[in-house]
Order: C-alpha cells, then sequence, then structure tokens
C-alpha cells in the first residue's frame, strides 16, 4: 500500500449481544473505510462496539479494496 492507501474492510454476519431493545437497527453487515494499514479482528469489533454502543460476540471480516486519503488533515 501507498502512503495514503488504506484498507476497506467488508463486516459481515455481525452477530450482535441479543439483549438489546433496537436490535433490529443494529447493522449485520458494512463496508467500513479503516484509518490505518493494519488492523485485526479484535481491534475492529471494539471500535463497532463503541460506534454502536453495544456489545457484539462475533463478526466476519475480509479486506475488500483500498482507498486514498488525499485529505491533509489540517481542516
Amino acid at each position: 500500500m501507498k502512503e495514503n492507501e488504506f484498507p476497506i474492510l467488508k463486516i459481515t454476519g455481525i452477530d450482535w449481544d441479543k439483549d438489546h431493545e433496537e436490535l433490529d437497527k443494529l447493522p449485520r453487515d458494512l463496508n467500513l473505510r479503516w484509518g490505518a494499514k493494519d488492523w485485526d479482528k479484535e481491534e475492529v469489533s471494539n471500535w463497532l462496539s463503541i460506534k454502536y454502543d453495544w456489545v457484539l460476540n462475533d463478526l466476519n471480516i475480509k479486506q475488500s479494496g483500498t482507498y486514498v486519503n488525499d485529505s491533509c488533515g489540517c481542516c
């Protein structure tokens, strides 16, 4: 990967903890533009738990491509 190129992760089969009032509103699959070159299942799982404020039991992850971040980070 180039210096400003990062992975796109295809996340499928997200198994959220069932004890949630709005379980049907949580995503089961999504594509995620990961902001670091390296990733692991635990790190992505933790990120999703924080983002959606709920515990998940399992998920599947594959890198489906890459994207180029051309932003300078100053804005």
